[in-house]
């Protein structure tokens, strides 16, 4: 059979660029275009290697390991070894990944596959497998999508993780636990006692007042009458003037609570100077907390 190296060398460094890139972005390292195409390049050479040189230690477990080191050195800046370490691992991850995808690809579509030289071959012409150029043609743009989002997400998530505090209010007799969510953004603040505003979803809400008075709340925060709900109730409702798309009114609901307290770096924090405001639809979509905690708490707080 015939082999047309071009051809195959093209398809590799295709793939090479793409596990690149990806290991890159998940890196988040900032490298120029040329970097990266010198990288892939060299990476590619591999396919000269194998072809004419089958027996080379590149094709060995060490070689591989030292050429692999090559292939990141070249592509990426590094500022320590540590660094070099952690890009290696993560251009190894991804070469599995991709790997294993383009691995199952073959084996849905029952592509013949085997073993040459310790390598895995999957070439069914001189021009390489059908499969692998539409996964070049169709799948990279496909992967990086998906990849991108996934660890767009993910980051995401390990952020908000950062930000979540286990939070108790004492309110009405009532001892709830929370889960809050420091939002930077949330500088709410009671134009008359200056206090901070902390704001709870219906979860919470729910909790505090019997289901008729929660329908009560609602409505006022539609109305803002408040001569419908009962005197001791009303004495106790605060309105601040607030602005958000499940807020049309412009005034937020607001009550004054006996306490409120959050840990934060192993310390429990405390205070009484907060208004807790009450927002009738979810915080979360995924109800992954169900309170928006101020920044303002960590000024006026009292740390034991």
């Amino acid at each position: 059979m015939t082999l047309y190296l071009d051809a195959i060398w093209l398809l590799n460094f295709l793939i090479d660029l793409m596990i690149l890139r990806l290991t890159g972005y998940l890196r988040k390292k900032k490298n120029s275009g040329i970097r990266l195409l010198l990288g892939s390049v060299f990476a590619s050479l591999i396919v000269f290697v194998v072809v004419f040189f089958p027996n080379s230690i590149l094709l060995y477990p060490l070689g591989k390991i030292i050429f692999s080191i090559f292939i990141i050195v070249i592509a990426f800046r590094h500022k320590s070894w540590i660094e070099l370490l952690k890009t290696w691992l993560s251009f190894y991850f991804v070469s599995f990944a991709i790997g294993g995808i383009l691995l199952g690809v073959h084996f849905i579509m029952q592509q013949s596959i085997q073993f040459e030289n310790g390598s895995l071959l999957t070439i069914t012409s001189g021009y390489g497998t059908p499969i692998s150029w539409l996964f070049v043609t169709i799948g990279f743009p496909l992967c990086w999508y998906f990849t991108k989002q996934t660890m767009d997400k993910q980051a995401l998530v390990n952020y908000q993780e950062d930000q979540l505090f286990d939070c108790e209010l004492i309110i009405l007799n009532k001892t709830i636990p929370l889960l809050g969510y420091l939002d930077s953004a949330n500088h709410l603040i009671d134009p008359i006692s200056k206090n901070p505003v902390i704001i709870i979803d219906p979860i919470i809400i729910k909790q505090i007042f019997s289901e008729d008075v929660y329908q009560k709340l609602e409505e006022m925060s539609h109305t803002l009458d408040i001569s419908a709900l009962d005197q001791p109730l009303a004495k106790f409702i605060r309105l601040i003037p607030y602005q958000d798309v499940s807020n049309k009114a412009g005034v937020l609901i607001a009550l004054k609570p006996d306490q409120f307290t959050f840990s934060y770096q192993n310390q429990i924090i405390q205070s009484k100077h907060v208004l807790i405001g009450l927002r009738f639809s979810p915080l979360a979509t995924e109800k992954e907390y169900n309170c928006l905690l101020n920044p303002q708490l960590f000024k006026l707080a009292q740390i034991n």
